[in-house]
């Protein structure tokens, strides 16, 4: 069994047993930026950078014990990377136009957390996140950033990206509700591309 169906098989049966549960759901939307970039063989030659994008979406934690919390979500998300600085010279040496490439890859991203608070009830609650996130591909744009051409579609991306995230938190009192405060990677387990890329 490949890491993709265990992590999916993993999804299913936690969701599947929660409900038997005496859980409290708290829903909410999340918003933020996304530092995101490419690693490996194809960011060495193309010498890629990592880029600024955003990530937005609702989510529901499961209140499984005091300090103990599973939470769901649904994020669309912005992936990508750019490079340096590019130039378009003319056949006389005339610098034309200068930009930045992009890669802009975007997905539905479902992780599936498990999330710690050491001390929940305090005004300031800290606490660590950890769990497997599945990406689904929606579409894929590359941009050269040069004499305004549109960007382009692109092909050969993989429809589903594998991965682990990891963060820290803290939650804070607003009123009867709190507010989350949160820093987290996303490592993607599969190749971003297949391999006509």
């Amino acid at each position: 069994m490949n890491a993709r169906w265990m992590i999916a098989c993993v999804c299913a049966a936690m969701l599947a047993a929660s409900p038997a549960m005496a859980v409290t759901l708290h829903p909410g939307l999340r918003a933020g930026l996304s530092i995101a970039g490419f690693q490996g063989d194809f960011a060495d030659l193309e010498d890629t950078r990592v880029a600024p994008w955003v990530v937005a979406g609702p989510f529901v934690s499961w209140e499984l014990a005091p300090r103990l919390s599973l939470v769901a979500e649904l994020l669309y998300v912005r992936k990508g990377a750019s490079t340096g600085p590019l130039m378009y010279i003319a056949d006389a040496g005339t610098i034309i136009d200068t930009g930045r490439a992009r890669w802009m890859l975007d997905y539905l991203e479902i992780p599936l957390l498990v999330r710690v608070s050491p001390a929940p009830m305090l005004a300031f609650a800290p606490y660590v996140v950890a769990g497997p996130a599945l990406a689904f591909a929606v579409k894929a744009r590359f941009d050269t950033g040069l004499l305004g051409r549109r960007s382009e579609e692109l092909e050969g991306l993989n429809d589903v990206d594998v991965g682990f995230a990891a963060g820290l938190g803290a939650s804070f009192r607003a009123g009867s509700s709190r507010l989350l405060v949160e820093a987290r990677y996303t490592a993607g387990l599969s190749d971003v591309f297949g391999d006509e890329m």
